[in-house]
């Protein structure tokens, strides 16, 4: 009985270790769309659902698209050239994210014609950066700010053109890099329509 005790505990303790990330809510054109949890249920949402909070480590595997087995959303949220969307993201359901060493990047592919954001395969699309954060003035890296949890912003390129996108928001935490194999990579796909 005792045994069982420990056993669970430390079990729990684990899988708090082990948990990550992924977007939780997004806000877009003033309307605000709740993120799967990884490895949870299905729910109605642009943000593409992944697998687990897990890092993402191969450089060359395919989890380093959208996340590991991310699979597409049934929504596309409508966002307007030039504006700013936000993003949340949390370790796992009640957590903030728990790293602050390292940037955001964030990118963008263009869904083809005749093809949708929800339907379409984007690993092996052409990406665009259209953010970087690194360490700002303050001398903090920008995931520091998600960690107290702050949304993260990002502008969608002003000329864009108009039509379906997937954007790619991407962690890259640090603060086991001076290993080797150390760095950790969390990637997550979002849907979109520009207009």
């Amino acid at each position: 009985m005792l045994f069982s005790s420990v056993l669970s505990v430390v079990a729990l303790a684990v899988s708090s270790v082990n948990a990550h990330g992924y977007i939780k809510a997004l806000v877009a054109d003033g309307k605000t769309y709740k993120g799967p949890v990884a490895g949870g249920g299905k729910i109605a949402s642009p943000i593409r659902q992944i697998s687990t909070t897990s890092p993402y480590k191969d450089v060359n595997g395919p989890g380093m698209t959208c996340g590991r087995d991310s699979k597409p959303a049934s929504q596309i949220a409508t966002v307007t050239a030039g504006s700013t969307i936000k993003m949340s993201w949390e370790d796992h359901p009640g957590d903030t994210w728990n790293h602050d060493l390292g940037p955001l990047m964030t990118y963008m592919t263009k869904v083809p014609e005749g093809q949708t954001a929800d339907k379409f395969n984007p690993s092996s699309a052409q990406w665009f950066k259209v953010a970087q954060d690194g360490i700002g003035s303050n001398g903090k890296w920008a995931q520091a700010a998600l960690m107290t949890g702050a949304f993260h912003s990002v502008q969608i390129p002003k000329n864009i053109p108009s039509g379906q996108y997937i954007m790619r928001s991407e962690i890259i935490a640090l603060h086991l890099a001076d290993k080797r194999g150390g760095v950790e990579f969390y990637g997550n796909c979002l849907q979109f329509e520009v207009k």
